[in-house]
């Protein structure tokens, strides 16, 4: 719940930044931060916001709250809190540099995403018995080294994104 919750808040704040409407992308961005109790569960502490964090910097810069928006994209540019690379936070951690003039840190951020995605992707998987995917792996044939490759090609899309290959950034996606 709390995963569609989350999407559709993204969703809707991009949409309400589409239609210039700065004041409600800001409140669909923090409400995405701050789910209602009635979704049944919460954030874990682990569980990347840089994605969040960096549009919410976005609404707030085009509202004009540029204080607000360099204290958002400082949030989004700090390191994951598991410490890892491969995860579509990462391309906004990229962008939150970006959008703080930090350009040589968002350029090492998307080379290292690309780097270590085109890595793992060479990788064979293995099941981890105390995944929490290991249920819909019990009930349902699946893949591993597909989803594995899969997944892969994502965030090398997204890391080509951010270097601005668009091309290459086509192909992966």
């Amino acid at each position: 719940a709390l995963g569609a919750y989350t999407a559709a808040r993204l969703r809707l704040g991009r949409a309400a930044l589409g239609e210039s409407s700065a004041p409600a992308a800001v409140a669909h961005f923090e409400a995405a931060l701050d789910p209602p109790e009635s979704l049944g569960e919460a954030r874990h502490p682990l569980m990347p916001e840089h994605e969040i964090r960096y549009e919410l910097g976005s609404a707030l810069a085009a509202a004009g709250d540029r204080s607000g928006a360099i204290g958002q994209w400082a949030l989004a540019a700090k390191p994951l809190p598991d410490g890892s690379v491969l995860a579509p936070a990462s391309y906004f951690r990229g962008m939150a540099f970006r959008a703080l003039g930090r350009e040589s840190e968002a350029r090492s951020v998307f080379e290292v995403l690309h780097r270590s995605a085109r890595r793992q992707a060479r990788r064979t998987v293995e099941i981890d018995y105390f995944a929490t995917s290991l249920a819909s792996f019990l009930l349902f044939e699946d893949d591993l080294d597909l989803r594995n490759r899969i997944t892969c090609r994502h965030l090398e899309g997204l890391a080509l994104l951010g270097l601005g290959r668009r091309r290459g950034a086509r192909r992966a996606f």
